[in-house]
């Protein structure tokens, strides 16, 4: 019953804070850290720390008691404003648990349907132009907080590639035991990994001037959420939802009063001027 439009997406969240360095999984051992998320949480435990859950505006006090020996929360922007500059020395890097957050707007469908064409279509440029806006100040904030973090004296802590491939390894595992829990996102995860899949040449033709990374090891995950999907009987599902959408976007039709509303029309044409439309 609720329609939903994504509104914000930020840059990668900074990565765990603490008062020793952290770069192998045996560092992990014993730490105690806030860690937000489901999955994040039980990657830390797996990693040998305890997961801590505890709201945002705790976390600062926590980490000057010794509550807790290390914390995230946010991107550096965010990070700097809870003051975690002045109760930690390191950051450990990169920030593995949320490479993307992106928040979203949720709208009841029967409020949402009662709206005029005109008026779906102004709140889903909205949506999409707020969206564009966050990602491109959160682009620009972290690099300058980046730096303010580093001119307080906080120091890097990167992890060796034997706890990054630790964490991927982690992070499939439990990917597929969701897809083999829930059909829903059995669809979504197939859909995604199949995205990650069909970019892979191209990213690695541009390497290096491209952007994110081709996931190591998709192949075998890739195909058992695919045998998942196949097994549900919704893999034609979502091979024709995605060529759906595809053609809509290739096709890029105006919009004009009177259309029906979909989900790409262009906002305006020189023929319809939308300060017009009614």
């Amino acid at each position: 019953g609720l329609v939903w439009y994504p509104v914000l997406l930020t840059s990668p969240e900074c990565g765990q804070r603490s008062n020793k360095p952290i770069k192998s999984v045996a560092d992990y051992k014993n730490v105690k850290m806030r860690q937000c998320g489901r999955i994040q949480a039980k990657i830390l435990q797996d990693l040998g720390g305890a997961a801590i859950f505890m709201p945002g505006a705790e976390i600062y006090m926590a980490l000057q008691r010794g509550t807790i020996d290390a914390g995230e929360f946010s991107v550096p922007e965010c990070d700097w404003s809870m003051g975690f500059q002045e109760v930690t020395k390191y950051w450990i890097l990169p920030g593995w648990h949320q490479p993307g957050p992106i928040g979203g707007m949720m709208i009841n469908k029967k409020s949402h349907d009662g709206l005029s064409d005109r008026g779906k279509f102004v709140l889903r440029e909205s949506a999409l132009a707020a969206m564009m806006w966050g990602w491109t100040y959160f682009e620009y904030s972290s690099a300058e907080y980046t730096n303010k973090f580093l001119a307080a004296g906080t120091k890097p802590s990167k992890l060796d590639q034997a706890a990054l491939d630790r964490i991927q390894e982690l992070s499939f595992k439990y990917m597929l035991d969701d897809a083999k829990a829930n059909p829903d996102y059995a669809r979504i995860c197939f859909s995604m990994l199949k995205y990650m899949k069909d970019f892979e040449g191209w990213r690695d033709m541009q390497s290096p001037f491209m952007f994110g990374r081709n996931l190591p090891g998709i192949d075998p995950v890739l195909a058992e959420v695919e045998s998942l999907v196949k097994k549900s009987g919704d893999y034609d599902k979502v091979i024709k939802l995605e060529r759906e959408v595809r053609k809509r976007m290739e096709k890029q039709e105006f919009w004009k009063p009177g259309t029906p509303f979909i989900t790409n029309p262009v906002w305006q044409s020189k023929d319809v001027p939308f300060v017009k439309m009614k």
